[in-house]
């Protein structure tokens, strides 16, 4: 599931569509066509990121970047993509609230809890291939959620690390 959501993540970030493919796909951006908010990153063509006052989104899955600043950035997705990997991973719901909407107090009990002999313990039934792949994708969340968002990988490596393909 992970690795469907980071492709599905990478194939918007990738490629360059063209505003014309995306007025008519959305019915000239039309709120009956939303299915849901964020991923605004290849709307921008030519910026890299942008600044906003208006900071609007899904509580718990916001960059602390954009939340504080306003700030958005292909990083932005990065950030909400590793909260996510998180909650696939470990089965662990993000208790999302208004006084942690960067998910922080999420992210530090995971990093705390989740240690080799937890892993060991809640995939009690997998191989020690498929644990180390459990705490490969843990890694690779906790790169993604970064507060610093230059730190953050880019969804190449997020794919390529999901897929085997890199070296975490």
């Amino acid at each position: 599931m992970a690795t469907n959501a980071s492709g599905g993540l990478l194939g918007t970030l990738m490629q360059e569509l063209p505003l014309e493919f995306l007025n008519e796909i959305t019915n000239g951006f039309s709120d009956d066509r939303k299915i849901s908010e964020g991923a605004f990153g290849t709307v921008y063509k030519e910026q890299t990121r942008i600044n906003t006052i208006n900071v609007v989104g899904a509580k718990g899955y916001m960059a602390p970047e954009y939340l504080y600043s306003g700030e958005i950035s292909p990083q932005c997705d990065i950030y909400s993509l590793g909260v996510l990997i998180l909650e696939i991973t470990t089965r662990e719901k993000n208790c999302i609230n208004d006084k942690d909407m960067a998910a922080r107090n999420f992210i530090i009990d995971i990093r705390e809890t989740w240690t080799d002999g937890h892993i060991a313990s809640k995939y009690s039934s997998l191989d020690a291939d498929c644990l180390q792949q459990v705490k490969a994708c843990i890694e690779i969340a906790f790169k993604c959620v970064d507060v610093a968002q230059r730190s953050r990988p880019s969804i190449v490596d997020v794919v390529d690390r999901l897929y085997g393909r890199r070296a975490g």
